[in-house]
């Protein structure tokens, strides 16, 4: 079938409503990504083994297929697309994004400046800027430049490949940065890994394997047919996230230790499956269902707001005194329970910054950097 009978019919203003839908998603649990031990850390916190440790742990690992994610979404729509000059994509593409880039890294320095952390120094500011990131978000735009630095290549890569060729891609892939990893520290603790030469690592990279995984799900797969395989998927879902977890716990145990740096190695070994469960189950809900029109231009709105929300979020987690106050409230004042407070917190922080985005979108200069 070509793919155009294969796409989904549910578009408002020519945008795809699952697609929004799913950066809505996505967006929340990169703001709750970021809540450390309030959040996503809030399983260390627990007793090792502990009910409530297995509970937060395994939604900690779920919440790491929010980029995956966003990089699958923009291979759905950027990689079916004909090519475009080179001038224009540097122009219209790269130029944007970098600029977004550095105007957001000199936004979050000048904060630090402000705070009393950083001296005001132009030469800090470009050598960090270069090298490393000025905030913990802004990771994601330096992938995304070299996602579309690859843009021509990634096109004529998926247009070529056979449907068995994509399906051979994608075990080799999941082999190497799932079963591999798991299954040496599980037998081997640790002791041995393969040899480095053998481990393709360009599989390992979002900036490949996702934009791939996300054009091959929207554009080669009918997801009439798809059904059975979307519960077969959740179980397979389920199970490796649980035995992730498991992993997780295997190595607390084994170091003594349970820290955000050193007990995140294996969080995102399975996120691929996690990323093809979400991806196809919204596309198939909303072929299936017809929702009113008022409801999908919210859907629409908001999933129009998300690359704003994720430039911005990180002010009001930790930046903006009256938001630590307003999350210091639900948590001790109104003693919700931590995850739920924290969760809760997360939902307003989108909110705001949807509505913050939304105003920034009606300023002719800023729209281009906030619109994504």
């Amino acid at each position: 079938m070509g793919e155009t009978s294969l796409m989904s019919k549910r578009e408002t203003k020519g945008k795809l409503v699952f697609l929004e839908a799913l950066r809505i998603i996505a967006c929340y649990f990169v703001i709750f990504n970021h809540t450390g031990i309030l959040g996503f850390f809030l399983f260390g916190e627990k007793p090792y083994g502990s009910f409530l440790f297995w509970l937060y742990l395994c939604i900690s690992i779920f919440c790491k297929m929010s980029v995956p994610l966003f990089f699958a979404m923009s291979g759905a729509l950027l990689l079916a697309r004909e090519q475009e000059p080179l001038s224009v994509l540097w122009k219209k593409r790269i130029l944007k994004t970098a600029v977004t880039l550095v105007f957001f890294s000199l936004l979050y320095y000048l904060i630090e400046v402000y705070q009393g952390d950083q001296p005001l120094d132009i030469s800090l500011f470009l050598g960090k800027l270069y090298s490393d990131k000025w905030s913990s978000a802004l990771w994601f735009l330096y992938a995304y430049i070299a996602f579309l630095v690859c843009l021509p290549f990634l096109r004529s890569l998926v247009k070529s490949l056979e449907t068995k060729h994509f399906i051979y891609l994608f075990g080799v892939a999941l082999f190497c940065n799932s079963i591999r990893p798991v299954a040496e520290y599980l037998l081997f603790d640790g002791a041995y890994a393969l040899n480095s030469h053998l481990r393709l690592s360009w599989l390992s990279e979002s900036i490949v394997l996702y934009p791939c995984l996300g054009y091959f799900l929207h554009h080669r797969l009918d997801i009439q047919r798809c059904g059975k395989s979307i519960i077969f998927l959740w179980v397979a879902n389920i199970v490796s996230i649980v035995l992730v977890a498991y992993t997780t716990y295997r190595q607390i145990l084994a170091t003594g230790t349970c820290t955000q740096s050193a007990n995140q190695a294996f969080h995102s070994c399975f996120v691929m499956v996690n990323c093809v469960t979400l991806f196809l189950s919204a596309k198939y809900v909303f072929s299936k269902i017809k929702l009113a029109r008022w409801v999908e231009k919210i859907i629409v709105g908001l999933g129009g707001c998300t690359f704003g929300v994720y430039l911005i979020h990180m002010l009001f987690l930790y930046d903006v005194p009256i938001f630590s106050k307003l999350w210091s409230w639900l948590l001790w004042e109104l003693k919700l329970n931590t995850m739920l407070g924290t969760c809760v917190f997360c939902f307003i922080v989108m909110l705001v910054c949807c509505g913050i985005t939304w105003v920034l979108k009606k300023i002719p200069v800023v729209k281009r950097l906030v619109g994504g």
